[in-house]
């Protein structure tokens, strides 16, 4: 039996349904209690959840919107981001699954950057404005295909946050060896290593498999068939360093992503350096290094970039880096 949910003693006005589905307990949020108590019919005469996510005799929910903007959206339909469903789940539940598109209004919309802004990130502290940014693509995205399939002509407001630009760390020369050090055990320093010299995006570092590294002609290179951006790639490391990481991979010792980003984050508190630097610190790393030495082109190929200003996003050059620069320029205009 669905019953009304309360916040602080008192009642919102949603109903919701509870149901266990294959060992886990199920929730839906309605405005309705003919919907919530739908939903749970739903589940008690077939046994799984509704197609649409809500079980409402109305066929025009978020909950379908969700379902059909998933599989239909050209972007969405081919995107491989695990936080994208996450998002979703959260914008449709928060406004409820069986609401009609109309019930996403401008005064929601700012009720739900309020509930995001109560909201901890990873780290503890509240969510940034790009953050928040990226749910509310969601909202308009839905709100976008709603009005492609004739579902409904809202155009509610999108109050887009300011996005402060974040501190983008990378190792500098001199802070791999402590780091190194204080990480102690040889699989997380190939992990650092690795992903240091190769400016891999964790992502697919952490999902690698031994029949990604190829070793031959003094390299291993690791072969990266699926990407972000669908381009394949392959990228040189150091052969011994490949070796390595491919007998890792192969006897299943490779740390996983959250171990190492533990481990990483210990290290470098525990050599006294700033508490931002992330595994994602790594590409940065990886990317700026690359720049000194190489031309513009062959970073963005490096880093799998399709868009050369988003290479330059990784690239940080000191004035060191820049003297370096003119002396070559200086030195290939001397020439004779």
């Amino acid at each position: 039996m669905s019953y009304g949910e309360r916040r602080g003693g008192k009642l919102t006005g949603v109903w919701i349904g509870e149901r266990v589905v294959n060992g886990a307990k199920r929730r839906c949020r309605a405005n309705t209690k003919k919907d919530a108590d739908a939903w749970e019919t739903f589940i008690d005469r077939f046994g799984v959840l509704p197609t649409d996510g809500t079980g409402s005799s109305n066929p025009r929910t978020l909950g379908a919107l969700k379902v059909r903007a998933r599989s239909e959206r050209a972007d969405w339909k081919a995107s491989r981001d695990p936080s994208l469903d996450q998002r979703l789940e959260e914008v449709v539940s928060f406004f409820g699954p069986t609401s009609a598109p109309e019930k996403v209004t401008s005064a929601r919309v700012l009720d739900f950057v309020k509930h995001l802004e109560n909201r901890k990130g990873r780290s503890g502290g509240p969510l940034s404005g790009k953050t928040i940014n990226r749910y509310l693509a969601v909202v308009s995205a839905l709100m976008d295909h709603s009005r492609f399939l004739g579902w409904t002509e809202n155009t509610p407001a999108i109050p887009w946050q300011n996005e402060t630009k974040g501190r983008l760390l990378y190792f500098k020369d001199g802070q791999d060896q402590p780091v190194l050090e204080a990480l102690g055990t040889r699989p997380l320093q190939v992990c650092f290593e690795v992903l240091a010299a190769s400016a891999m995006r964790p992502t697919e570092f952490f999902s690698l498999t031994p029949d990604q590294i190829d070793i031959r002609n003094d390299w291993a290179w690791i072969r990266l068939w699926k990407t972000k951006n669908d381009d394949a790639r392959s990228i040189p490391v150091d052969i011994e360093l490949g070796r390595e990481l491919r007998a890792l991979l192969e006897a299943g010792e490779l740390p996983k992503h959250r171990e190492f980003y533990k481990a990483l984050k210990a290290a470098c508190a525990s050599k006294g350096l700033d508490k931002a630097f992330t595994v994602y610190s790594l590409r940065h790393t990886g990317c700026t290094r690359a720049a000194r030495e190489n031309a513009g082109a062959k970073v963005q190929k490096f880093a799998g970039h399709k868009d050369f200003r988003t290479t330059m996003n990784y690239v940080h050059l000191a004035d060191e880096d820049m003297v370096s620069v003119a002396s070559s320029m200086r030195r290939q205009s001397l020439r004779p």
